[in-house]
């Protein structure tokens, strides 16, 4: 039986399209989903986050069998905030995927499960962790759903760094403040050693574009918008050089390619380190 109506009621328009106040916080009677990491971590890489919207969408409000017909295309277009004609683009993508099957004699629409989604040979392949994370999803984040997905890869990223953290034995508080001197090239801080050994939470921009196939541009745009929205938070880590004042624009000037250095008012050298990154997503464990 298809739940889907043409209509929506003023409160669940609100919450679509992500401004309800009063559901600003966790609720535990709140329905969601329980979504496969993987396949965040595919639809981000893949730059199909609108398919995807569509794709959990038809989850939430199908019983996962409808008519092509009777897609409500304009209701669909205010939720997600796509334009109606992208809509049956999107919608073609993902029967090609077999995301969604189509049966064209009857016009039937079948809505894939996620534990057959996450088996497809493209999204298995990935070599991105536990195969069992999940991630809990509302319907008020599908308008942001890449953002989400973002959030999603930095809580992953974090909670892996912080297994490499405690089985390499390294400890917050073991950790000296990473000094230089003059002479030496400050790259090697973070060149000689994997990201994680200083924080499981610092995760460099370079470490995300490496990871999803992105330029250095889009991972911060992907991580001021999520931090706009309140998905994740951003603490900036600075780091104290032995370079003297004097020296300090020769330096500059001999190590062209070094980024991230300046100086103070109180006449210390710095060097801007990798950001501490912290989601606000809820990883759970799937069967």
């Amino acid at each position: 039986m298809c739940l889907l109506r043409e209509k929506c009621t003023p409160e669940e328009e609100c919450i679509l399209k992500g401004r309800c106040d009063h559901k600003k916080e966790w609720d535990p009677q709140e329905k969601y989903l329980n979504i496969p990491y993987r396949i965040c971590f595919y639809a981000l890489k893949e730059k199909m986050h609108k398919e995807f919207a569509l794709y959990l969408y038809l989850k939430f409000h199908t019983s996962g069998w409808l008519k092509r017909k009777s897609l409500p295309v304009n209701t669909i277009s205010r939720a997600l905030g796509i334009k109606e004609k992208q809509i049956n683009n999107c919608l073609n993508k993902l029967i090609s995927r077999n995301w969604i099957g189509f049966i064209e004699k009857s016009d039937d629409l079948i809505i894939r499960g996620f534990e057959l989604v996450k088996n497809f040979k493209e999204i298995k392949k990935l070599l991105i962790g536990n195969n069992k994370n999940g991630v809990k999803f509302l319907i008020r984040f599908l308008p942001n759903l890449k953002y989400f997905c973002f959030s999603s890869i930095v809580a992953s990223v974090s909670k892996c760094n912080a297994r490499k953290f405690k089985r390499n034995g390294i400890r917050k508080k073991s950790l000296a403040e990473p000094k230089c001197d003059g002479s030496q090239e400050l790259n090697t801080l973070y060149e000689d050693q994997p990201f994680y050994s200083m924080g499981p939470n610092m995760i460099s921009t370079q470490s995300l574009a490496t990871l999803l196939g992105m330029s250095l541009s889009t991972i911060h745009l992907l991580k001021l918008g999520a931090f706009k929205l309140g998905y994740i938070n951003i603490i900036p880590n600075k780091f104290l050089t032995d370079i003297l004042v004097g020296d300090f624009w020769l330096f500059k000037k001999t190590h062209p390619n070094l980024h991230g250095l300046y100086l103070t008012k109180t006449g210390d050298v710095y060097i801007r380190g990798c950001d501490s990154l912290y989601s606000e997503r809820i990883l759970t464990k799937r069967k």
